[in-house]
């Protein structure tokens, strides 16, 4: 079927057409070529360093998500007053604690921290001692 302008317009429009898509043909060749960088390529390294950086974050500061902090070297030794035992022991933790609480036999006993990581308790009777430390991110162990 013969278009408005004729059939000598037709093989025009057919070969600009033709010649448009060699262009961007050869544009895609050359952009591929290896060890050329192209934008592209360089926006999805952007990306995925962006989006490791998030999950990192998130890691560390979303509740539940991290590993408590664990309660070591334990060690008890006489009090000050007689009938009194102190009761050392280190927290080691990367993540900033929201609080620390001591229990003996369901009393509350009071917590003194000695240097960065290291705590003591006094106690003045026997039982059990219950010691339970929360991060800020939402972590407990006991």
């Amino acid at each position: 079927m013969k278009g408005k302008f004729g059939k000598r317009s037709e093989n025009y429009i057919d070969s600009l057409t033709n010649h448009q898509a060699d262009i961007l043909l050869k544009k895609i060749i050359a952009d591929s070529k290896p060890g050329k960088a192209t934008a592209l390529s360089g926006n999805y390294f952007k990306v995925a360093v962006i989006a490791c950086g998030i999950i990192l974050v998130l890691m560390f500061l979303a509740p539940g998500t991290v590993a408590p902090a664990p309660i070591s070297n334990i060690s008890p030794a006489q009090g000050k007053t007689s009938g009194s035992a102190t009761v050392d022991f280190q927290v080691n933790s990367l993540i900033p604690l929201r609080g620390i609480t001591a229990r003996m036999n369901d009393k509350d006993v009071a917590v003194t921290q000695n240097s960065y990581q290291g705590y003591s308790v006094e106690v003045h009777e026997n039982g059990y001692l219950l010691l339970e430390v929360e991060t800020l991110t939402g972590m407990s162990s006991s």
